[in-house]
């Protein structure tokens, strides 16, 4: 015996609009990072870091917040740490530097084997209660031989 199935597709699926290109993708973005600097790139756990980036924004916001997370991520288990968390006035249209000291990543109650992975350092921007900058640092966190934890910090401009 031989079974043949044979599946029509809905109406729609093979309905494609034309493709808008990424020109109109790129138009509607707020935000550029032009350059972004870590200083140290690799350092014990403990030790605060520096964070250097200059961006554009294409419009103005009368509320500006900046927040900046350290997210732990196992299977089955998150863990987010508030870092920073640094409120303005406003944020006007144009190009921007901005300084972060990161302070000590407290990793106190995470279990070491969960840091012993690869993390995320996170910086937002909020406007006007809604977020405009959204930059993702990849951190990998090893145990020297002396049992001592390492950030490393992975630049994604690079």
């Amino acid at each position: 015996f031989f079974f043949f199935f044979f599946f029509q597709a809905e109406d729609g699926i093979r309905d494609r609009s034309p493709s808008r290109g990424l020109g109109d993708v790129y138009k509607r973005q707020v935000f550029a990072l032009n350059s972004l600097a870590i200083a140290p790139v690799t350092s014990p756990i403990q030790d605060a870091v520096k964070l250097s980036l200059e961006y554009s924004i294409t419009a103005t916001y009368q509320s500006w917040e900046w927040l900046v997370k350290y997210t732990v991520d196992v299977a089955f288990r998150r863990v987010v740490l508030n870092l920073l968390q640094e409120k303005t006035e406003s944020s006007t249209e144009g190009k921007h530097a901005k300084e972060f000291t990161i302070p000590k990543i407290s990793t106190e109650g995470i279990p070491e084997k969960d840091l012993l992975n690869v993390g995320l350092l996170s910086i937002c921007g909020i406007g006007n209660g809604k977020e405009v900058i959204a930059i993702n640092i990849v951190s990998q966190i090893t145990k020297n031989d002396k049992g001592e934890l390492f950030k490393t910090l992975l630049n994604p401009l690079e």
